[in-house]
């Protein structure tokens, strides 16, 4: 500690992960004695994500926001949070928090958050694929999440009918999935069906 006056002290708390979260007394000793404050002094804990509802979202150019509710631990403050993809790390910011109706005074175990894969950053539109969450709080603290959120695009999931005879004709298909935008074009063998 340096002494920098007579009514300011100035110090520095090394935290590393060993570090025990909790409250912390601070203890002032000089010539004319000892003063203590208890619980002056607060090391937050890291946030967790454990669950994630809904667990994707379809990327789609609709624009379109999801509520999805993050659960964890220690959420506080006014926390950041952004997508990191599980292949390649790519960390996509433009995740808003939506729910915490400004600063947190005390940690939370659940926060709500707005996803539109279009104003995704790093990523427009997001790729399709598995990502995890990582809420940041105003200290610093954060450890990604084990919980996963999946982007997805389009997705076939059934075609009817799936085989016509070889007979001069015009056939309907129908195909059923998910994630297909408004002026998507059906292609059978690479000719626009």
């Amino acid at each position: 500690v340096v002494d920098t006056s007579t009514s300011a002290l100035t110090g520095s708390f090394v935290s590393t992960s060993a570090t025990t979260p909790g409250s912390y007394p601070i203890t002032v000793t000089d010539n004319n004695g000892t003063a203590t404050l208890d619980a002056a002094f607060t090391v937050n804990a890291a946030p967790t994500v454990s669950s994630v509802s809904p667990t994707g979202v379809a990327d789609t150019t609709a624009n379109t926001a999801a509520t999805v509710t993050l659960t964890g631990a220690g959420f506080v403050g006014t926390p950041k949070v952004y997508l990191t993809s599980t292949v390649d790390g790519t960390k996509l910011t433009g995740v808003t928090v939506t729910a915490s109706g400004g600063t947190i005074a005390a940690p939370v175990s659940t926060l709500t958050v707005s996803v539109t894969p279009e104003n995704l950053v790093n990523a427009t539109p997001a790729t399709p694929g598995t990502y995890t969450f990582t809420v940041v709080n105003p200290d610093g603290g954060q450890i990604p999440s084990a919980a996963l959120f999946t982007v997805t695009g389009n997705e076939i999931s059934e075609i009817s009918p799936s085989a016509v005879p070889v007979v001069a004709g015009t056939y309907p298909i129908t195909v059923s999935g998910g994630g297909f935008t408004s002026g998507a074009q059906l292609t059978l063998g690479g000719t626009c069906a």
